[in-house]
């Protein structure tokens, strides 16, 4: 299997901030329940910055957690260079820009969107990449870690049965 050592270069002209943002919400069911989000953005300089990291590795180790997963952790490395900087300045070239949602799917982690994300963010776009709680993998900013679900695991893996 061939590997690479970095992202591809994005597409468009504006280079990419990233920022992680963590949320807790009250869910139409009345539950209390907690996400992050990593917002990708146009920025108009790296500011000396070294590239964000691709996957906190508490994250990766998460996989081994996921029976459908487990073989990914042999198709990619978590120390593959982003093309994204965390916390650059919003650009100023524009006074508003068009927001997106990218949803990773469940079971995986909001992180899984980094090449796409960029993409989008280097063409002028704001994009939110979603970690939803117990049906995705994700750190928060305080540390916690949270990983899918045993009832959305055996969901999937019925799902995948069939």
């Amino acid at each position: 299997m061939k590997t690479y050592d970095a992202f591809p270069e994005p597409i468009g002209g504006y280079t990419v901030g990233r920022t992680q943002m963590d949320f807790d919400y009250t869910a139409s069911d009345h539950s209390k329940r907690e996400l992050t989000a990593f917002v990708y953005y146009p920025s108009d300089s790296s500011e000396g910055k070294t590239a964000s990291t691709y996957m906190f590795p508490e994250v990766y180790e998460m996989l081994d957690e996921q029976p459908l997963l487990t073989a990914l952790k042999d198709a990619y490395s978590i120390d593959i260079k982003t093309q994204c900087y965390d916390d650059l300045a919003l650009s100023a070239q524009e006074k508003r820009y068009p927001v997106l949602f990218y949803v990773c799917g469940g079971g995986g982690s909001p992180e899984w969107g980094t090449v796409i994300c960029t993409d989008l963010a280097s063409m002028g776009y704001v994009v939110v990449s979603i970690g939803h709680q117990n049906s995705t993998m994700y750190k928060r900013k305080d540390g916690r870690l949270f990983n899918v679900s045993k009832d959305f695991s055996d969901a999937i893996m019925a799902f995948s049965e069939d």
